[in-house]
Order: structure tokens, then sequence, then C-alpha cells
């Protein structure tokens, strides 16, 4: 699959390079292979966001280990409890089935998900206010997914998620077969671009491309994963995720040796990113995932002696921040700042501290706020829904300045 979707991607950009592939829209090119596996399926999904100039040499950043997931249609609809049992709005099964440029949901007030998400583009909608799950994958032989959005709203919580381009296999297929069916789709698919303006393997819509990255960001928020998962994204589109939150650069998993330590200290550190500023001095980020199990990423406790209710942050959150501290320590030794300024010109003065965590739905940004006012340090607790809207008001802004 590796070889396959690589050669693929570099195909399609060599073919754009000779002008003999033609797009009539902005796009970028999907950069991250991810695949999962059911107990009845194998699952390839091509994400990401990155602009490669024609006939640029591209590469695919792939997971090491395939994704355990617990039913084929768990990997892609987002939201905790699902099962086959369930009704949806779209049931797939058959062979050798392919769906492009879909949205499906499961709620009938479209308007208020489009808003709440910025889902402003067009595209052929199919919605069901009576099923549970907005697509479930059941016999399906082979099956490709190009360019699907999906929205699932369930106790009152709503939750997005975009597939690029994805594929469906049964585990028993041979391999001969699995490498002509590929090949079929992903010819088909540039034999009709002109038509459908989508080809596997790119993001091509009327979004500008820092949007279609953040949709994408929102949607990873949305699922089961692992914090590698969202790492992996960000860092392979860091350039955006640092636009977002107003840095010129985002230095990541800079190896930090503790030269100066105390017995408890570890031996060497690694920030998930450090966020350049335009003085070139850095702050510090971590990323967890959106916490999907988490119905809230703050929690109310009874404390002191009036039994008063006060808001804290979850154990999750808490061991986010716990973490930060722990780089603002490293940096807060001179010898340690001498020590990262010389290996990696890394300069960290009285930095701020900013955790990326939560979705959507269990994020409260009021409560946030009131936990965040106890602390004395320079701390910032966002959701990858605040970032996605913060990049989005980014590129606005460019366009005002720009006219």
């Amino acid at each position: 699959m590796i070889s396959f979707f690589t050669d693929w991607l570099n195909h399609v950009n060599r073919l754009i390079g000779e002008k003999k592939l033609v797009l009539f829209c902005d796009y970028s090119f999907t950069n991250i292979l991810r695949i999962a596996e059911s107990p009845t399926h194998f699952i390839c999904e091509l994400y990401g966001s990155k602009e490669y100039k024609p006939s640029q040499r591209i590469s695919l950043s792939v997971a090491h280990k395939a994704e355990k997931v617990p039913s084929t249609t768990s990997f892609f609809v987002p939201g905790n409890n699902i099962c086959d049992a369930m009704t949806a709005s779209i049931t797939i099964g058959g062979i050798g089935n392919s769906f492009t440029a879909l949205r499906i949901g499961t709620d009938h007030d479209v308007e208020r998900v489009n808003r709440i998400f910025n889902l402003n583009r067009f595209t052929a909608t199919i919605v069901s206010n009576k099923a549970l799950l907005p697509l479930k994958i059941i016999d399906a032989d082979c099956l490709s997914l190009i360019d699907i959005e999906l929205i699932r709203a369930a106790d009152l919580r709503i939750f997005y998620r975009i597939i690029p381009s994805a594929f469906i296999v049964k585990k028993n297929i041979m391999k001969d077969r699995l490498e002509k069916w590929l090949t079929e789709q992903v010819e088909a698919s540039a034999k009709l671009c002109a038509v459908t303006n989508k080809i596997i393997g790119l993001n091509t819509t009327i979004d500008l491309i820092s949007d279609t990255f953040a949709k994408q960001l929102i949607s990873l928020s949305n699922q089961d994963v692992k914090e590698s998962t969202i790492d992996s994204f960000v860092l392979e589109n860091a350039n955006y995720f640092a636009k977002a939150l107003g840095y010129i650069d985002a230095y990541s998993q800079k190896t930090l040796k503790w030269i100066e330590r105390e017995p408890n200290d570890p031996y060497e550190s690694k920030p998930d990113y450090l966020m350049k500023k335009g003085n070139n001095c850095f702050d510090i980020l971590d990323l967890k995932t959106g916490a999907l199990k988490y119905k809230s990423v703050t929690k109310s406790l009874r404390s002191g002696r009036d039994g008063k209710a006060r808001i804290r942050f979850n154990d999750y959150v808490s061991e986010l921040i716990a973490q930060l501290h722990d780089y603002k320590k490293y940096f807060a030794s001179e010898t340690n700042s001498k020590w990262a300024y010389m290996q990696h010109g890394i300069k960290v003065e009285d930095p701020k501290l900013i955790g990326i965590v939560g979705h959507y739905n269990n994020f409260d940004k009021d409560e946030v706020d009131t936990v965040l006012n106890q602390y004395r340090h320079n701390i910032a607790i966002m959701s990858y829904y605040d970032v996605a809207n913060l990049l989005r008001a980014q590129v606005l802004a460019d366009k005002d300045r720009s006219r």
C-alpha cells in the first residue's frame, strides 16, 4: 500500500507538471497513510493537506502499526458506542462500490451543523434524522470513499468526520485482486477528473488549502486516536498550525538534555512543539487528543469547609499542564537554556505554555477560563475546534490586508 500510493501520487504530480492533468481549483496532496484493521476488513486512508510544486517528489508519512478497531464502521464514524445493530442513513455492502463528494448526516438541522463547522461548500447531502449513524459498512468486498463528510448528532452532541480518500477491502482478498482493483480506482478517478474535479489522493475543493487542514484537524479531534496520530498530522502540516496560533514557525520534538537536574527530573525531554515568535524567542506547546472518552475536560469538585463546588481540570488535562510545567522548569535553568540555545538555536524567556486538548463537545470555554484564572502562570488551554477557527480567522485577516 505504501509503495502503491507513493507511486500514484508522484505519477499525478508528474502529470500536473507536464500539463497533462489540469485542475481547475486550488489543491493539496494527502501526505499521510493510515492503516486500520477490523475483524472483517483492512482499511487504508490517505489524509493530510500539503502543497507540492508540480513534478516535486512526494513521500508519504506512514504509521508503523495498523490500528485495531472493533468494527469497520467505527473507524469512520466519530463518537463512542458504535455497533452494527444501529440504523444508518446509508448502509453499504456488496462488491466494488465507490462513493464520491457526498455529505451524510443523522441530523435534519443541516444548516445548524454547517454553521458550527463552517461547512460552506456545496456538496450532495443525504440526511436521516431517524438514523443513529450516518454510514454503516457491513459485507462490503471492495469499497472506496473519496471526499466524504460524515455528521453524527447524538445526545445533543455533534461529531464531524471528513474522509479525503479511503479504501476498504475484505481481509481474505488476494493480492492480485487488490492491486487490480486499486489500479482501476485510481485510473478511473484520473479519467473522470475533468468532470468530477476529484482525484484520489488530492484535496480538490473550493475550500482554501488551509481550510482543508482546519476541517481535517476537527475531524481527527472527533476520533478515538492516539496522540501520535494527531501529532504526525500536525507535524506534516506545521506551517498551518503555527500560522493559526500567530507564530512564524514551529519546531517539533527537539531533544532537550537536562544538563542541570534534580533527582526526579528526566534526563531528556521532547516538547511536542516549540513555537517561534517574532522576537525569535519560543513558547512551549503540547498536544493531547480530542479526549473523546471524556464528556468534559473539566470537572466539579466539592472542597473546603463550605463544601462549595469548584471547577477543576480533569486528570487528562492536569497531566498535560504538569508536562508543560516540566518544560518550563527546564528553561528556568541557565545551564539548560544555554545548552538548548547552543544545540538548537532555541531561546526561551518567560514562555507561554499552550495545551491543545478536547473537541467541540467536551470543551466549555467559560469553565476552562474559570480554571485558568486560578493559575498564576502564563498558560492557555485550547480545543482543536478553537485552533481550526483561529486559522480560518487568520486567513480572512490576510485576505482583508491584501485588498
